[in-house]
C-alpha cells in the first residue's frame, strides 16, 4: 500500500500555514482529544505556532500528521455490518489504528470500533437501522459535518471511496444515484491524491484563498 509507505516517510515531516479560518481550533481540538483518549503519545509536537500564538490573522501553524501506529482490526467493522471489505482497508489498519492527517484541511480516519458507532448514529438518527449497509463513513473532516465514506456500488458490488452529505439521507447516499461519483477507487489512492493535492479533496477547492502553504 504505496500511501501507507509515504506516510510513514512523512509521519515527522511539518508544514507551515497562514490562515484565516478556523483551522488552529480544528487542530488545537484533535490535539487535545488525542492527549485525552491516547496517552504517553507527544500530540501537542504536532501542531505549533512558529510565530507565537495568533493573536490576530492572518496566522501561521506549523502542523504534523497525528498517526496512532499499531495494528487494528478492520474485521470489526465487517461483522457489525455483515459486509467484505477492501484489501486496502484491512492492509490500512493492519498498521495505523487511527490518525488526524494535517493539510489544508484534516481528516480524522476513526479507528474501527469508531467507525461501527459513527455510522450506526448516523442510521440511528435517521430511523434506518435496517436499511442495508451499502455505505460506512469512516472518516471526518474538519469544520464539516460530512463524512469521508467506503460506499458499495449498486451495480457492481465494488467499494469505492466516496463524499457523504450530511444534507443527503444514508438510502440516498448509498442509492444508484451516487454510482459514478466517488472520489477515488480505493483507500490507498485516495490517500495518495490527498497528498499529492496538499489536502485538497474536490477540484472546486484548488482556488482556496483562505488557507496558504508557505513552508
Amino acid at each position: 500500500m504505496q500511501s501507507l509507505e509515504t506516510l510513514k516517510q512523512e509521519a515527522d515531516h511539518s508544514r507551515v500555514y497562514r490562515t484565516h479560518n478556523i483551522m488552529c481550533d480544528d487542530v488545537l481540538w484533535h490535539v487535545s482529544d488525542m492527549t485525552n483518549r491516547i496517552p504517553g503519545i507527544d500530540w501537542a509536537a504536532c501542531c505549533r505556532f512558529p510565530k507565537g500564538p495568533p493573536k490576530r490573522e492572518p496566522y501561521e501553524i506549523e502542523v504534523k500528521h497525528m498517526i496512532h501506529w499499531g495494528r487494528a482490526d478492520a474485521r470489526i467493522i465487517e461483522d457489525a455490518f455483515k459486509v467484505t471489505l477492501p484489501a486496502s482497508v484491512h492492509e490500512f489498519y493492519s498498521e495505523i489504528r487511527e490518525c488526524v492527517l494535517n493539510w489544508k484541511y484534516s481528516y480524522h480516519i476513526l479507528d474501527p470500533e469508531s467507525v461501527v458507532a459513527w455510522e450506526q448514529f448516523h442510521r440511528e438518527e435517521e430511523d434506518n437501522e435496517s436499511l442495508p449497509v451499502h455505505l460506512i463513513r469512516f472518516c471526518k473532516i474538519a469544520g464539516s459535518s460530512d463524512s469521508i465514506a467506503l460506499r458499495k456500488h449498486t451495480q457492481t458490488g465494488k467499494w469505492h471511496i466516496d463524499y457523504a452529505s450530511l444534507c443527503d439521507s444514508t438510502a440516498e447516499s448509498q442509492s444508484s444515484k451516487y454510482d459514478d461519483t466517488h472520489l477515488s477507487e480505493d483507500l490507498d489512492g485516495w490517500i495518495q491524491r490527498l497528498m499529492a493535492n496538499d489536502g485538497i479533496l474536490h477540484d472546486d477547492d484548488r482556488n482556496i484563498t483562505a488557507v496558504e502553504r508557505v513552508a
